[in-house]
């Protein structure tokens, strides 16, 4: 049992200085969408996972989510009608997500060292804007 321990709790060690040291960024926002790695599995199959297309997005909020020992704050994006029977929207945690007051795809912003207002109206900029106008907003950008 003791070797099961040390095997086990061993593990961590590794995965945490990684965490601890890894500098990728967290949320990446770009022309085609918006990508969340708090939200990509590494064990997932589908590669697109954490990707949101503009296209689909139809409404983006602030909301705060408060349990019994933590406040956390979360940008949440509903997505179209016609995109919830995909199968990466169309998942159990979706499901949960929903039960607890979320929305479809939720970002958590626990990580991020931002403005949060402003990380929210710029995403809500740029599901409504076009292509040039798109580009424009995340050159001219200081998130």
């Amino acid at each position: 049992m003791n070797w099961f321990g040390l095997c086990f709790f061993g593990l961590g060690i590794p995965l945490g200085l990684f965490g601890l040291f890894d500098r990728r960024p967290e949320l990446i926002l770009d022309d085609k969408g918006i990508f969340d790695r708090l939200s990509y599995g590494i064990f997932d199959k589908g590669k697109d996972k954490a990707f949101v297309s503009w296209h689909f997005i139809k409404n983006v909020y602030l909301k705060e989510f408060i349990n019994s020992y933590s406040k956390q704050l979360y940008i949440c994006i509903e997505i179209k009608e016609e995109m919830k029977t995909d199968p990466k929207y169309c998942t159990n945690i979706n499901k949960f997500s929903h039960l607890i007051g979320l929305s479809d795809y939720n970002i958590p912003l626990m990580n991020l060292k931002v403005n949060k207002q402003e990380l929210l109206s710029l995403i809500q900029e740029l599901s409504v804007a076009d292509a040039t106008e798109r580009k424009n907003l995340l050159t001219n950008s200081d998130i």
